[in-house]
């Protein structure tokens, strides 16, 4: 992973999704320095650079029409982040046409610095 957004990604089948729909995305992230187990924190209120947590993006993609579209989805829960255990993230997102019509549709974990390997646990996305 040589980006902040080469994060591991998850295709959403846009069969299951209607347009107004409101889904919740959780899931339990952990941050390490890259190859080892040392625990390393980041800034949940930071939105760039080099110290942010991890997000999720919906990320919307119909390369036919030359289109690329990111939702970012905000963690909810407002807690510090602890280096040393795995910590919450809870967020909601509601369907737009972009995301119903777009010819793929993908969540994917972001705003990770290259320097640091994320451990996910218990990703889910369900309809609220």
């Amino acid at each position: 992973r040589g980006l902040t957004w080469h994060g591991a990604q998850q295709e959403i089948n846009q069969d299951c999704l209607e347009v107004g729909d409101t889904w919740l995305i959780k899931a339990k992230f952990k941050l390490v320095l890259k190859g080892t187990n040392t625990p390393v924190s980041c800034d949940p209120s930071m939105e760039w650079g080099d110290v942010e947590c991890p997000a999720v993006n919906i990320y919307a993609l119909s390369p036919s029409k030359d289109l690329q579209i990111h939702h970012r989805v905000r963690n909810t829960i407002e807690t510090a982040w602890n280096g040393n255990i795995l910590n919450q993230y809870e967020a909601t997102f509601e369907v737009n046409n972009e995301m119903k019509n777009a010819e793929r549709l993908v969540a994917f974990i972001d705003r990770v610095n290259p320097s640091r390997d994320v451990i996910i646990d218990d990703f889910s996305i369900t309809k609220a």
